[in-house]
């Protein structure tokens, strides 16, 4: 069985010239993301690259976890709210690459919802989806 968004995900986050980097994965259902940000933790953490999360807990506190144990990349689950994004920004401007999951049926809803999550100027954001 193949991880969806596995290996592009995995290529954005070993990229070392990335600044300002962010990805969200789209879910098409709740906890599908889950599990491709756990695959991805795992093999991140098997290359000795320092991760934060993925836990059950705030945004805002998987970014403050990664900021305390310098970790390169922030697994820091679903993006809902405005308070989120703003975490997910001030990771990336703080050069930790977040990656959060957005749950939504279509592709365009995801896209939608990314658009009033925003301003996104001036990051490197990537939306990763089966759909196309």
């Amino acid at each position: 069985m193949t991880v969806p968004n596995l290996v592009d995900l995995l290529a954005r986050l070993r990229d070392e010239s990335n600044s300002n980097c962010i990805t969200i994965i789209h879910a098409e259902k709740h906890g599908e993301g889950d599990w491709v940000i756990a695959n991805a933790a795992a093999r991140l953490a098997r290359n000795n690259i320092k991760v934060a999360g993925p836990e059950p807990i705030k945004v805002i506190d998987v970014v403050e976890r990664a900021i305390r144990m310098g970790a390169k990349v922030a697994f820091v689950g679903e993006v809902r709210r405005e308070e989120d994004a703003r975490a997910v920004r001030a990771a990336a401007a703080l050069n930790i690459k977040p990656v959060g999951i957005v749950t939504a049926g279509k592709l365009v809803d995801a896209q939608a919802l990314l658009t009033i999550l925003g301003p996104w100027k001036g990051y490197d954001l990537v939306l990763l989806s089966q759909q196309q």
